[in-house]
């Protein structure tokens, strides 16, 4: 993944954690259309970045947004795996 696009995901999902996240998902939604679009090269979702930054709150909206749990990147990881390895054990990613 490029080192600039990396960075800008990286400050979408900082900038969401920090703000009214339900307002940024709607935000999402309307620019792509869905709450899995790809925000990165390599096929991450919000969803996988906000496990992978240990973003709870993010990552509870998104799920409830309708974000797929089950999705994987080029890499095959999943957002939940993302997590587990990155070691946000509190990002608890599932079907509600």
């Amino acid at each position: 993944m490029s080192t600039a696009l990396y960075n800008v995901a990286d400050q979408v999902m900082e900038y969401m954690a920090k703000q009214d996240t339900e307002s940024m998902i709607r935000s999402l939604l309307d620019v792509a259309g869905s709450v899995d679009h790809l925000l990165t090269c390599n096929g991450d979702t919000a969803l996988m970045i906000a496990g992978a930054r240990g973003y709870v709150r993010v990552a509870q909206n998104l799920v409830a947004a309708g974000a797929n749990i089950n999705k994987t990147n080029a890499y095959g990881w999943t957002a939940l795996s993302q997590s587990a390895v990155k070691g946000h054990f509190a990002v608890r990613i599932h079907d509600s």
